[in-house]
């Protein structure tokens, strides 16, 4: 790894390379998720964090209450009795600001980001079986600018979002700076811009040509408008979307904009294997990996966590991955949408777009501010 960052495109291949890490941590961990499942992997990797406890290891966990309502309390009591600090984020029922982040650290030094959750559903190639996703260990600074935002959020855990906050960005941290290898972008609640969407929007106008993996495809119109653009000021976009999802009511809407997409000169194409959940954005001089979804939710409710990576190599890199996915993946024509879009398909696609993108967002902003 000259360049400190090691693509990880399976799920098999992460779980193996975080237990390694895990293993060999010395000083601190740093582990946070949406999704923790009590059976394997996450089995193995709770096991792994009690063994560091006991070793004398700053063991740090924050798991989603929400993302992970069906786990038991007691299954971190081994962590707790080992010396290990154990957190729920925003654990309150009916909030509907969620922390979708994914991010370990071990001893400031190696870091993981990207869209796997630690469950049963996330192992496998993506081809034969699993999901099909992409994630990135890092070394050094990334690692270290990681770690400081993971602080950040993790005084905020137990307390979650206050109602003010939902309208202001007065507690939004702006990116972490870990030159030479780039920079990590923090998203969060707010009715303004984040500092991963102002960034989103700034390589978006810079970049010639985009490569898009997203299992989940609703973005706010801006985001979209600058998506557009790139392909009408003569740049090719390729967007590689699931054929078949873990959230129809995403995938319709996702749909709904394919006419749009296809008018803009965008070319769209369906994951075909298994499904497909990475969140991997190619442009011409950086590459964004990590949680964040290409929708609204990702972009304005929950927070989110982007490791920007910056240089010719991790664009290289990030591109011959991305023709990887897209070998296996179906493009779509107008002809082919027509085909099989049905009366009673748009009006599914319709309600969906309206549920996610109006409803969803209109009832958040309601439920903070109560």
């Amino acid at each position: 790894m000259p360049n400190g960052i090691q693509w990880l495109p399976t799920g098999d291949g992460f779980f193996a390379a975080v237990l390694t890490a895990l293993r060999a941590a010395g000083r601190s961990i740093r582990l946070e998720t949406y999704i923790f499942s009590p059976l394997s992997p996450g089995l193995e990797i709770r096991d792994e964090l009690v063994a560091a406890a006991k070793r004398g290891v700053r063991v740090q966990v924050m798991v989603d209450f929400v993302g992970s309502y069906g786990l038991a309390d007691e299954f971190w009591n081994p962590l707790r009795s080992a010396g290990g600090d154990f957190r729920w984020f925003n654990p309150r029922r009916l909030s509907p600001i969620r922390n979708h982040r994914k991010s370990i650290i071990c001893d400031d030094q190696i870091a993981f980001v990207g869209g796997c959750n630690l469950a049963p559903e996330y192992t496998g190639d993506g081809i034969r079986s699993g999901f099909r996703e992409v994630s990135v260990r890092m070394e050094g600074l990334m690692a270290k600018a990681l770690a400081k935002s993971f602080d950040a959020l993790f005084k905020r855990a137990p307390v979650g979002n206050r109602g003010w906050k939902l309208l202001s960005r007065l507690d939004q941290p702006p990116p972490i700076a870990a030159p030479p290898q780039g920079s990590i972008l923090c998203g969060g609640p707010g009715l303004r811009r984040s500092g991963l969407v102002v960034e989103l929007h700034r390589d978006l106008a810079r970049t010639k040509n985009l490569d898009i993996l997203t299992p989940y495809f609703l973005p706010p119109i801006r985001v979209r408008l600058a998506i557009q653009r790139v392909a009408r000021r003569g740049g090719r976009v390729r967007l590689v979307l699931p054929g078949k999802s873990d959230v129809a009511l995403s995938q319709l809407a996702a749909q709904s904009l394919y006419h749009r997409l296809f008018r803009a000169g965008i070319e769209v194409y369906e994951y075909q294997p298994q499904i497909l959940h990475a969140k991997l954005l190619c442009f011409d001089h950086a590459v964004h990996v990590g949680s964040c979804n290409l929708d609204i939710r990702s972009l304005r409710i929950n927070h989110e966590l982007i490791a920007r990576l910056d240089g010719l190599k991790a664009v290289n890199q990030s591109r011959q991955l991305f023709e990887s996915v897209l070998r296996e993946s179906r493009r779509i024509t107008p002809q082919i949408l027509a085909s099989r879009r049905t009366f009673l398909i748009r009006l599914e696609e319709f309600w969906s777009h309206f549920l996610l993108g109006t409803v969803d967002p209109y009832i958040t902003y309601w439920l903070v501010k109560k």
